[in-house]
C-alpha cells in the first residue's frame, strides 16, 4: 500500500516558503522516523518546487 500525502505550504515570498518548507520537513521527519520505529515502514520525503510553491510529499511504502 503506497500513501502520498501532498502539503501545500503558501507565503508571499519564496524564501518563506523555502524556510517553512524545511521547518516542515524536519518536523515530519521526526514524526515518521517514530513511525518507521514502530512500524518498519520504509518512508521517504522529498521537497521539490512546484509553480513557485514548494510542496512537501511523503511516501509511505508499507
Amino acid at each position: 500500500m503506497r500513501m502520498v500525502f501532498l502539503l501545500l505550504i503558501t507565503s508571499q515570498t519564496m524564501r518563506m516558503s523555502a524556510l517553512l518548507a524545511m521547518a516542515t520537513k524536519a518536523i515530519f521527519s521526526i514524526i515518521l522516523m517514530s513511525f518507521q520505529k514502530e512500524k518498519s515502514r520504509s518512508i521517504s520525503s522529498t521537497v521539490f518546487s512546484l509553480e513557485h510553491t514548494p510542496i512537501l510529499v511523503i511516501n509511505s511504502l508499507e
